[in-house]
């Protein structure tokens, strides 16, 4: 009679421990995004001041088996650390990583950004086609950013700026949709990016708007203010013919002359720029906006597109040319909701609530200052600290 061959317990054992370490192995995917930021920079704000790669807040992401296996996780990751959980993996078998062009906050709001408005296509950055872990544990990829080699769009910037913004400033909104879209506000490859229908048209012709921190989240300021007034816009301007024909030094010989600081138009406006108030508030608190978002409250060093928006200036009357009825400066507005913010100690939330109160969808050039005024008293706020906020910094123009 045949013997039978035994196994030692102990070696049985170890082949037990070896065959589970290949097949239940405990993996978490994180995921951050690669910047290529224009104004990255130290004295851009107190936040981003670098193009190294940042979390990807709540970034959509899909791991799945190669083959015929299964998926593994399709969904948004967590809104604060852009990771999935805790994944059963082995160091057998071969996976995919992808990400979208979308993230969910932890205040659900989501930012998306498309390829066009007409199709609504995000975009899919595959990280990893063949990714198998070695181990357990934490394995961190990253959204790979390099612009389109027609136009030079960068999604990645606009996913992780306004993901880092709607999760840092919300503004007391929930459950909203910031749509980005791959266009110009014209649509023809030569327009400015713009907010408009409800959506931002984050492309320009110059690439400027998509690949700086400020002009995101300028845009996603005037998506806060349409969506904090019941999706309405603001009634705004900008056509402002007084500083037309001055140039500096009064010197129009020259084959391009240069623009006095204060010279606006419909189609062009700037921050120094003089225009209906209208236009002015509506710049203003989108800058504003912006401003919070890379900012601290309070520490005295308040910075946006090299403006100083901390201290008061009365930018218009200082520097601009008559008229001044019914008019004001964008960054007159910035610093004066700068210092409403710190000085009446509202939240960000809070000023736009007063926005709201305002009614700004069917206001007047002549009335934006008395309908914030009135707001403001609604919120049962100083109007003497108010009214002085405004004068220092030249904004209350109008009829009030």
């Amino acid at each position: 009679m045949p013997h039978k061959k035994l196994v030692p317990i102990g070696a049985l054992v170890i082949l037990m421990l070896m065959t589970s370490s290949a097949y239940a192995l405990s993996v978490k995917i994180c995921f951050k995004i690669d910047l290529n930021l224009y104004d990255a920079m130290d004295e851009a704000g107190d936040y981003i001041n670098s193009n190294i790669p940042i979390t990807g807040y709540g970034i959509k992401a899909k791991v799945g088996e190669n083959g015929n296996g299964p998926v593994l996780f399709e969904t948004w990751t967590d809104s604060d650390t852009g990771c999935t959980p805790y994944l059963t993996m082995s160091s057998a078998k071969s996976y995919y990583i992808r990400a979208y062009s979308m993230s969910k906050s932890v205040d659900t709001n989501y930012v998306k950004v498309y390829t066009s408005s007409t199709e609504e296509y995000y975009f899919t950055n595959t990280l990893d086609a063949d990714f198998t872990p070695a181990a357990s544990g934490t394995y961190t990829f990253n959204y790979d950013n390099f612009p389109d080699i027609l136009d030079g769009f960068n999604e990645g910037n606009v996913l992780a700026v306004a993901s880092y913004a709607i999760r840092r400033k919300p503004a007391g909104l929930t459950a909203e949709w910031f749509k980005f879209y791959r266009e110009t506000c014209s649509g023809d490859g030569l327009g400015n990016a713009c907010f408009k229908n409800g959506a931002i048209y984050i492309d320009d012709e110059n690439n400027i708007a998509q690949n700086n921190k400020t002009g995101i989240t300028h845009e996603m300021g005037h998506a806060v203010g349409y969506k904090s007034n019941n999706y309405q816009n603001a009634l705004h301007d900008y056509t402002d013919t007084g500083d037309d024909d001055i140039y500096e030094g009064d010197d129009d010989s020259s084959p391009t002359p240069t623009p006095w600081p204060c010279y606006s138009t419909s189609e062009g406006h700037h921050e120094n720029s003089r225009e209906l108030q209208r236009g002015a508030a509506v710049e203003g608190i989108a800058h504003f906006y912006a401003a919070s978002i890379w900012n601290i409250k309070n520490d005295g060093d308040c910075w946006f597109r090299g403006l100083d928006c901390q201290d008061d200036e009365d930018y218009m009357h200082d520097i601009c040319d008559p008229p001044f009825t019914n008019r004001a400066v964008e960054s007159d507005w910035l610093r004066f909701w700068w210092d409403v913010y710190e000085d009446m100690d509202l939240t960000v939330a809070e000023i736009f609530e007063l926005w709201d109160l305002a009614n700004p969808n069917n206001w007047t050039n002549a009335s934006v200052f008395e309908r914030l005024r009135n707001a403001a008293d609604a919120m049962n706020l100083s109007l003497t600290l108010w009214d002085n906020l405004a004068d220092a910094n030249g904004v209350d123009q109008g009829v009030w």
